[in-house]
């Protein structure tokens, strides 16, 4: 006699299942077999506590993005002037900051300094999320903490997956200009 049951929970997590089976089904499977999650004192606590670190860096990107936009446009406002009087800007005969590069550099860093808003936005939700939940301690409450804490994460990953792209681009090309320069120096 067979004392397997098919409809046990227990045993569907035990059974081995075929690469040809989807994906999801599992998951599903696995899902509802579960008892829900209900959220104790402690993780509350713990949720508490971390609060005023993800307000603080909240906070600091808000900062950061201040200070990365007036240190822009301060940038490009020196390389305007360097390319209206160069004159100004040489000491004793040398030659004068590149005011190209110092334009560039402060439009850029005033671009990048935007990047920082959605950072701060996030974070202050998350925060604000876990105050609601305290408040009323709802499901409602707590998926939106979490929803905000995943945006964030999810933008900051995206984010690092654009820097470091760049950056390696970035490496390539001044491999190669490089490469280039001292090809045209020895070429006649």
């Amino acid at each position: 006699m067979n004392d397997i049951n098919d409809n046990d929970p227990v045993l569907l997590h035990s059974t081995v299942h075929t690469p040809a089976e989807p994906r999801q089904e599992r998951f599903e499977t696995r899902f509802e077999t579960r008892p829900a999650a209900a959220l104790t004192e402690e993780a509350l606590g713990h949720l508490l506590k971390t609060r005023p670190w993800v307000r603080l860096f909240g906070v600091l990107a808000f900062i950061g993005t201040g200070c990365m936009v007036l240190g822009g446009l301060a940038m490009f406002g020196i390389g305007l002037l360097a390319l209206a009087a160069p004159d100004a800007f040489s000491m004793q005969g040398t030659p004068g900051v590149s005011a190209a590069p110092l334009v560039m550099m402060g439009l850029l860093y005033f671009a990048f300094g935007f990047l920082y808003i959605p950072i701060g936005l996030f974070l202050n939700r998350y925060a604000g999320g876990i105050t609601d939940l305290e408040h009323d301690r709802t499901a409602a409450s707590l998926e939106n903490a979490l929803k905000n804490q995943k945006s964030f994460w999810r933008y900051l990953g995206i984010l690092t997956i654009v820097c470091v792209i760049v950056s390696v681009l970035s490496a390539i090309a001044v491999v190669i200009l490089a490469g280039l320069g001292i090809l045209a120096t020895i070429s006649p």
